[in-house]
């Protein structure tokens, strides 16, 4: 066994807005940058899974199809929690204990309540644990120049077309450690979606374990016996 360990957890949620384009492209993004989890809402569906992007990323979505999450295989064995209607969530395990993350989506048309019950559920369920929350939650804001200036000035929008823009986009710690360590920004790069990326990094190391595994059959009992050798006197300490 060998174990490498990683000083931030890298997180990025967007609103793919349904589209094969956005969706597809989120491995373009992971290509460029150091990214352990996705945090999706509205991804391109297909037979039940999100499609267009790699079969060996884990991933995880809402029943109805509207809130997703995918873990890179870089990411140390995620523990599945629970899918609702409007949210689905993991559990990673971090040197400062466990760390849920939740994705979640509230349609405009929806009743925002039952989505706020959903997410009220699982956060109460897991005690004092940390999580972190990304979700869309389509609430709408009052266009007021005073407004405008404070909001702009905090981020640039998360959601802009051509006669609109706006911040639906929301991103929530629990926890004094996690929000004291965790650092957030919306990213530049095309998205190929009406909303921006939104990059979050948790300032908490993860340590990874990684196992050599041999099979027996077909000559594998020779180099087994010679890798369990060297690790013997280990094992006898």
């Amino acid at each position: 066994m060998s174990n490498t360990t990683t000083t931030a957890i890298e997180i990025i949620q967007i609103n793919l807005a349904k589209s094969k384009v956005a969706t597809a492209h989120l491995a373009k993004l992971a290509s460029k940058i150091n990214i352990n989890h996705f945090l999706v809402q509205e991804p391109y569906v297909k037979e039940g899974k999100i499609a267009g992007v790699p079969r060996k990323w884990h991933q995880w979505l809402s029943s109805n199809n509207k809130a997703g999450i995918i873990s890179l295989p870089s990411t140390n064995n995620p523990i599945f929690i629970c899918s609702t209607t409007n949210l689905t969530a993991i559990k990673i395990q971090t040197i400062t204990g466990p760390v849920n993350l939740i994705s979640a989506y509230s349609s405009l048309y929806a009743e925002l309540q039952v989505t706020a019950q959903d997410l009220a559920n699982p956060l109460a369920k897991i005690g004092p644990e940390q999580a972190l929350i990304g979700a869309d939650m389509n609430t709408p804001r009052n266009n007021r120049p005073r407004g405008n200036i404070m909001e702009d000035l905090t981020s640039e929008p998360t959601f802009q077309r051509r006669n609109a823009k706006g911040w639906p986009d929301l991103t929530q710690v629990k926890g004094v450690h996690l929000a004291r360590n965790a650092s957030w920004k919306v990213r530049d790069e095309l998205s190929s979606s009406d909303h921006e990326y939104i990059h979050t990094q948790l300032g908490i190391s993860v340590q990874n374990h990684t196992y050599t595994r041999f099979k027996t059959a077909y000559g594998g009992h020779r180099k087994f016996s010679i890798h369990f050798r060297k690790e013997i006197p280990q094992i006898q300490q």
